[in-house]
């Protein structure tokens, strides 16, 4: 078992001091609307270029779980119809039903039948719009009356 040395503390502060200041502030946790549509927007650049920089895919987890941390609290979803919510983040993310198909690579046709309420949500339509939409997969689960 190697032991591994302890972190240098200075350097942390420095790097992550840097890293704060990058991202105007962003990595220090989102606690409004304007910061929640910056990181929203780092997202979409970071998801652009990590296949470039792999060593950027940390840094977009860390970014997604702090937009989630946000939305959950911002935008609680108890309640709230499957498609309903489909239907707002879609809105929220100006997305048309095409172009939530070609980046989930679901079809136009299932995007629009469960908006319409008329398809069964299944745990491939829930996984790949919880990836796309950076939440669990379970806030597509609908409720049960």
């Amino acid at each position: 078992m190697t032991i591994m040395p302890a972190p240098d503390l200075e350097a942390l502060v420095t790097t992550w001091t840097a890293a704060v200041e990058a991202s105007h502030g962003l990595l220090a946790g989102i606690t409004t609307e304007t910061q929640n549509e910056q990181a929203l927007a780092l997202i979409n650049v970071l998801l652009d270029h990590v296949h470039e920089h792999p060593e950027l895919d940390p840094l977009l987890d860390v970014v997604s779980s702090l937009v989630e941390e946000y939305e959950t609290v911002a935008y609680p979803l108890d309640g709230v119809p499957t498609q309903d919510l489909l239907a707002f983040l879609m809105e929220n993310r100006d997305l048309t039903s095409a172009a939530l198909a070609e980046a989930t690579r679901l079809e136009v046709s299932e995007i629009e039948r469960l908006l319409a309420g008329e398809d069964t949500w299944t745990l491939t339509h829930m996984r790949t719009l919880g990836v796309y939409f950076h939440l669990r997969p379970s806030v597509f689960v609908p409720e049960v009356h």
